[in-house]
C-alpha cells in the first residue's frame, strides 16, 4: 500500500469536494484456462504494493502476468529456507523455492482456480534467519518450520509466528473439536496433513487469521496496529539502513515480529534464538485464541519452562518497549516517528495531582528508552520539577507508593539486565544495602540480581523475577513477608521509622535473597503485607500476612484483622491456571486462563464483586465477569478488569467506616463506565465528562491503576478514596496522533471530488460530494463505529432525496436509499485508502499545513445544523484564517445537490462569502474526470457565529436560521 506524503500546492476549489470513488464494482471473473501457479526463488516486484484482485498482482486467472506476489518470513530475513506453496483442497504441491540469499524471498504467481493455500517455510542445512533480538543472522535448520494459511494474494506474504498462531487455532478450533483438546481428551495440534486441511475453506481461514489480528492489535497502541497478520515484513538484517522500514503494512509488520524478537531477547537472554522461541510461545499461546500464556489445552505456551519469553500481564508493554526499539533502529524517520511517546508510567510516592506527601515522583519510560521523572514537592507549595534523561537504555519501570507513610521507591531495568533503584532506604527496602534512614533522589545500581522482567513491592518489602525463573527478595520481614521463614538468612535487627513497638525493631534483609523452592516463576505481586508469586504452570504461591476476616464488632487495641501468618510460600487451592493477580484492600482477584476471575479474601467492604460482604476465604468465581485478560488494583483502589474488547469493569476500593459502614460511592459489582458520562479529571480542565478509548493494558501502581488506551493516553483511577474520577495522565493528542483527523480528504491525483469526516467518541461520520450520470452534484453519507483500534470503517453508503432546497420551505427527506457499501484503511492522521486501492489524505487548505493556528476564538470545526429543519446541514472547517464550508441540500426537484464557500476571515465570529456550484465531475461508480464550475455565485452566505457552537446564517433570500454545532 503506497500512500502519497507530498506536500500539494492548493488547488481550484473545485477539487476539493466531490467523493471518491467509493464503492467498486464486482467485476465477475471468466472461467480460468489452465493456470500453472509456480514459486521462484527471488522477487523482483515493488515490496509495498497490494493486489486489489487479489491474485498476487497476476490476471487472476490464466497468467499471472502481474508477476506475482512476494512471500519471505516474518522472522528477518530467512536465507535459504524452502517456501513451498500447496493446495488445500486437494493437497496437492503447487510448486516450492529456497528463499534467495540477499533478501529471503520467494514469488509466488497463484492461478485464482487454486483456492486457499497453505504456504510452509521450512528450514535448511547452512539457512539463517536474522533475529532482531540479537542483532545478527542465526541458524535456521531442518528442525524449524512456519506456516500460513492464505485465501488470497492481496498482499505479499509473510509467514511469520503470527501466521503460525492462526494456523494452530484452525488446527485446534475449526478442524479439531476445542473442547476436546480443552479437557485434554486430545493433545494440543501442532501441525496437520494434507487430507486434514483439505475442508479448510476461505471463510474459515479469514476467521483464524482475523481472531489473531484483532488479539494481537488489542496489544498494541493504534499506530503500530497490524492490517493483515499475513503481511510480509519489510526484510530486514544487520545491513538494512535507518529508515528501512515505514508505516504501511509491511513497515509496521516489520516493527511488530522485530518487537517481539527484541522483547524475547529483553525477557529471556539465555535464549540462543529469542525470535524463534518467542515465535512458539506466541504460536501456542494464540491456538485458544488469547494471548495469556496458556495454550487451548490448558499447559504454558512456553516451549519449555525454561524458556518464557514473555509474561502475558505484561505483554502489551513488553512488545510495546520493544516495538520501539525495532522502530527506532530501522524506522527512525518514518515508523518511529508515528509511535506513541510513552511506553510506561509508574508513581514513587503519591502522583503529582495529590500533593500528600513532601516527594512524590511520576516516572515515565518513553519510547526512546529513556526514563523522565516529575518531582512533586509539596513543602514548598506544591512545586514540580522534570528531569529529562534521569535514565537511559532502559526496558522495565515499576515503582512503589501509594501513602505518605510508605518507604517510597521506584526501580529500572536497563538493557544490560542492570537492576536499579531510588527512593527510601530505610532497613534495606531498596536493596542497596543501606539501613539508615534516607532517600536517594538519582538511581543507584542494586546489586545480587540481573535480567529482572517482574517486580513488585510491599509496604516493607520487594520482590523480583529473573528470566531464569528464580524469586528474589529484600526488605523487613514483617510476618514472614520475605518468605525466608521466620529467622531470615542474613537479616539484620533494624531501627524500622514511623512505626510503633512492637514494629520499630524487625529483622530486614539489605540485599537482593533468592527465596528457595520456587522456580519456574512468570511474574511476581505484592499487597501490603503480602507476597504473590506465579509459576509457568498458572499455580499461585502466596506468603507473609494472611487476611482471613475482620470483625468489625471486635474492639480489642491493636485488633487488624483474623489473619494467619506464612512465612515460606505457599500453593494456594481451588484455582484453576490463571495468568494474573490483583489485591486490594486484602482481596485477591486472579484471571483464569478461560477468562473468568477468581476472588478470594474478607471481603471487607463487599469488594469480592457479589454484591454482599461475606468473608470468601477459598477462591470463588466472581459473577458476571467473563472474557477478561488482566486485572489490575492497588493498595485498597478498586479492582479494574480488562475485557477482550478493550473495555473495562470495576468494583470495590476503599472504605470503610470502623464500624463497617461503607461508603456510599464503593461499587459492590463490576461495572461498565457510561460512555459520555465517566468522570475525567486535569490540572488544566478539572472535572469534566467523556468516554474511555479502547485500553490495552492494566496495572496497579501508587495506589492507583493506571489504564493504557490504545490511542496512547494513560489514565490515573481513582483520583482520591472518595472520587471515581480517571485522572488523564498522558493525553492522546501528545502520543496518539496515528488515529484520523476530521476535517476535508482527498486524493491529490484525481482532483474535483473529496468527502467530509468527522471522527467523534470511536465513529466516523462522512458525507462524499460526487455527480450522478447527468453530471449534477449529488451527495451521500455514512455512518458507525470505527473498529477497535480506530483506523478502519465499514458501512453503508446512503443517499437521500426530497428534502429541503436552498431558500425553499422546509420538507422532510425520505427514507435512505443504499449505495452499497463504503470501507475506509487509516495508516495514520492524515493518510489512508479507500478499500485498498484509493489511496487519501487530509486537505491543508493553505501554505500553513493542517495544523496552522487559527484565530483567536474560532468556532468548533465540524457538522452544523438546524435542528428543527432536519435533512439539511453544512460542514465548516477552520483552518488558520480560512474557512471552508459544503453544504448539502436539495433542489427544487428534491434531487440532493451540494454547494461549497470557501474564504480568508479577518475574525472568527463573522464569515461571508458565496455559494458556488460545480457539475460534470465523477459518478460514484465511474471512471474520473474533473469537475466544471457552472455558478460561481449561487447566492450570497453569511455567519455570525455567538460562540464555539452556536452560530446565525444567512441564507441567498436573506432569511436568517440558527445553526448549532451538531454531536454524533
Amino acid at each position: 500500500m503506497k500512500t502519497n506524503h507530498k506536500a500539494t500546492r492548493m488547488p481550484h476549489k473545485s477539487v476539493l469536494f466531490s467523493i471518491l470513488a467509493l464503492a467498486v464494482a464486482v467485476i465477475a471473473q471468466p472461467a480460468a484456462a489452465v493456470c500453472p501457479a509456480t514459486v521462484t526463488p527471488g522477487f523482483a516486484g515493488d515490496l509495498n504494493a497490494v493486489y486489489p484482485n487479489g491474485d498476487g498482482g497476476g490476471d487472476g486467472g490464466a497468467g499471472g502476468d502481474g508477476g506475482g506476489a512476494g512471500a519471505g518470513a516474518g522472522e528477518g530475513k530467512v536465507l535459504g529456507g524452502l517456501m513451498t506453496v500447496t493446495r488445500l483442497s486437494d493437497g496437492a504441491v503447487l510448486g516450492s523455492a529456497v528463499t534467495d540469499s540477499t533478501r529471503g524471498l520467494v514469488t509466488i504467481k497463484p492461478c485464482s482456480v487454486d483456492g486457499p493455500v497453505l504456504l510452509t517455510l521450512t528450514g535448511r542445512a547452512g539457512a539463517t534467519y536474522y533475529d532482531e533480538g540479537m542483532g545478527r543472522p542465526l541458524q535456521f535448520d531442518a528442525t524449524r518450520t512456519l506456516h500460513a494459511l492464505v485465501d488470497r494474494f492481496d498482499e505479499n506474504i509473510g509467514v511469520s509466528a503470527l501466521t503460525e498462531g492462526a494456523y494452530r487455532y484452525a488446527l485446534n478450533n475449526i478442524l479439531a473439536n476445542a473442547a476436546d483438546v480443552r479437557a485434554g481428551r486430545l493433545p494440543l495440534q501442532t501441525s496437520a496433513t494434507a487430507a486434514q486441511l483439505r475442508t479448510l475453506t476461505a471463510a474459515q481461514i479469514q476467521q483464524a487469521n482475523g481472531i489473531v489480528l484483532a488479539e494481537l492489535n488489542a496489544k498494541l497502541l493504534a499506530s503500530y496496529k497490524l492490517t493483515s497478520v499475513r503481511s510480509l515484513p519489510t526484510p530486514l538484517d544487520q545491513n538494512s539502513p535507518t529508515s528501512v522500514i515505514s508505516t504501511n503494512r509491511y513497515g509496521l509488520a516489520a516493527a511488530v515480529t522485530g518487537g517481539i524478537s527484541a522483547m524475547a531477547k529483553a525477557t529471556q537472554p539465555a535464549s540462543t534464538v529469542p525470535g524463534l522461541d518467542a515465535g512458539e510461545q506466541l504460536a501456542n499461546d494464540l491456538s485458544d485464541g488469547r494471548l495469556d500464556g496458556f495454550a487451548l489445552d490448558g499447559k504454558p505456551a512456553a516451549c519449555s519452562r525454561a524458556l518464557v519469553t514473555y509474561d502475558a500481564p505484561r505483554l502489551p508493554v513488553a512488545l510495546q518497549v520493544g516495538v520501539n526499539s525495532i522502530a527506532q533502529r530501522f524506522g527512525a524517520t518514518t515508523a518511529f516517528a508515528s509511535g506513541a511517546g510513552v511506553a510506561e508510567l509508574t508513581s514513587v510516592g503519591v502522583p503529582q495531582f495529590l500533593c500528600l506527601s513532601a516527594t512524590g515522583d511520576t516516572a515515565t519510560l518513553l519510547k526512546d528508552g529513556t526514563v523522565t521523572v516529575l518531582r512533586n514537592s509539596c513543602d514548598s507549595g506544591a512545586t514540580s520539577t522534570t528531569l529529562n534523561n534521569f535514565a537511559t537504555r532502559v526496558k522495565l519501570l515499576e515503582g512503589s507508593g501509594g501513602d505518605a507513610t510508605y518507604p517510597n521507591r521506584g526501580y529500572l531495568v536497563k538493557d544490560d539486565g542492570s537492576l536499579w533503584g531510588w527512593g527510601s532506604t530505610n532497613c534495606g527496602v531498596l536493596g542497596n544495602g543501606a539501613t539508615a534512614v534516607g532517600y536517594l533522589t538519582e538511581p543507584t545500581q542494586i546489586t545480587g540480581v540481573q535480567n529482572v522482567t517482574s517486580i513488585a513491592s510491599g509496604v516493607f518489602f520487594t520482590l523480583a523475577r529473573d528470566s531464569t525463573g528464580a524469586a528474589y527478595t529484600w526488605g523487613v520481614n514483617y510476618n514472614g513477608t520475605l518468605g525466608l521463614g521466620g529467622n531470615a538468612p542474613g537479616a539484620v535487627q533494624c531501627n524500622v521509622a514511623n512505626q510503633a513497638p512492637p514494629f520499630n525493631v524487625a529483622p530486614a534483609v539489605l540485599r537482593p535473597t533468592l527465596i528457595p523452592g520456587l522456580t519456574n516463576v512468570v511474574s511476581v505481586a505484592a499487597d501490603l503485607v503480602t507476597a504473590y508469586a506465579i509459576d509457568v504452570d498458572g499455580n499461585l504461591y502466596q506468603w507473609g500476612l494472611i487476611p482471613l476476616r475482620y470483625n468489625f464488632a471486635d474492639t480489642t487495641p491493636g485488633y487488624v484483622g483474623d489473619y494467619t501468618d506464612q512465612f515460606f510460600p505457599s500453593r494456594v487451592t481451588g484455582l484453576p491456571a490463571i495468568s494474573g493477580i490483583a489485591i486490594s484492600y486484602y482481596m485477591k482477584m486472579a484471571v483464569a486462563a478461560d477468562g473468568t476471575v477468581r476472588g478470594f479474601g474478607p471481603n471487607i467492604g463487599g469488594n469480592f464483586g457479589s454484591g454482599t460482604t461475606t468473608p470468601v476465604i477459598t477462591p470463588a468465581q466472581v459473577p458476571g465477569l467473563s472474557n477478561v485478560v488482566e486485572i489490575a488494583a492497588s493498595v485498597t483502589s478498586p479492582f479494574v478488569a480488562l475485557l477482550q474488547d478493550g473495555s473495562i469493569r470495576y468494583w470495590g476500593g476503599c472504605c470503610t467506616t470502623v464500624s463497617g459502614v461503607i461508603d456510599p460511592w464503593m461499587v459492590r459489582t463490576p461495572t461498565a463506565p457510561v460512555p459520555g458520562n465517566t468522570l475525567f479529571y486535569t490540572n488544566s480542565r478539572g472535572i469534566y465528562s467523556g468516554t474511555l478509548p479502547p485500553i490495552r493494558h492494566v496495572k496497579g501502581n501508587g495506589g492507583k491503576v493506571i489504564l493504557y488506551g490504545t490511542d496512547g493516553s494513560i489514565y490515573l483511577f481513582p483520583k482520591s478514596k472518595s472520587e471515581i474520577v480517571f485522572v488523564l495522565a498522558v493525553e492522546a493528542a501528545s502520543t496518539g496522533s496515528a488515529l484520523p483527523k476530521s476535517g476535508w480528504w482527498w486524493n491529490p491525483a484525481e482532483s474535483g471530488r473529496g468527502y467530509s469526516l468527522e471522527f467523534s467518541g470511536g465513529n466516523l461520520f462522512m458525507a462524499g460530494y460526487f455527480y450522478d450520470a447527468s453530471g449534477r452534484a449529488t451527495w451521500a453519507i455514512s455512518g458507525g463505529a470505527m473498529s477497535q483500534d480506530g483506523l478502519r470503517y465499514t458501512g453503508s453508503l446512503l443517499s437521500y432525496a426530497n428534502g429541503q432546497s436552498l431558500t425553499g420551505t422546509y420538507r422532510a427527506p425520505s427514507a435512505p436509499i443504499s449505495l452499497g457499501t463504503i470501507s475506509l484503511n487509516f495508516t495514520d492522521a492524515t493518510h489512508g485508502m479507500i478499500g485498498t486501492t484509493v489511496p487519501i489524505e487530509r486537505f491543508p487548505f493553505g501554505p500553513n499545513g493542517i495544523n496552522s493556528t487559527p484565530l483567536p476564538g474560532v468556532p468548533e470545526s465540524g457538522w452544523w445544523w438546524n435542528a428543527a429543519e432536519t435533512g439539511r446541514g453544512y460542514f465548516i472547517e477552520f483552518q488558520g484564517d480560512t474557512a471552508f464550508i459544503a453544504g448539502y441540500m436539495y433542489d427544487t426537484s428534491g434531487n440532493p445537490l451540494w454547494y461549497i464557500s470557501g474564504s480568508a476571515i479577518a475574525n472568527a465570529q463573522t464569515y461571508q462569502g458565496n455559494w458556488t456550484q460545480y457539475a460534470n465531475g465523477q459518478t460514484l461508480n465511474g471512471p474520473y474526470r474533473p469537475a466544471t464550475l457552472v455558478n460561481a455565485n449561487v447566492g450570497a452566505l453569511g455567519i455570525t457565529f455567538q460562540n464555539a457552537t452556536n452560530g446565525t446564517l444567512t441564507l441567498p433570500n436573506g432569511r436568517q436560521i440558527q445553526i448549532t454545532r451538531f454531536r454524533f
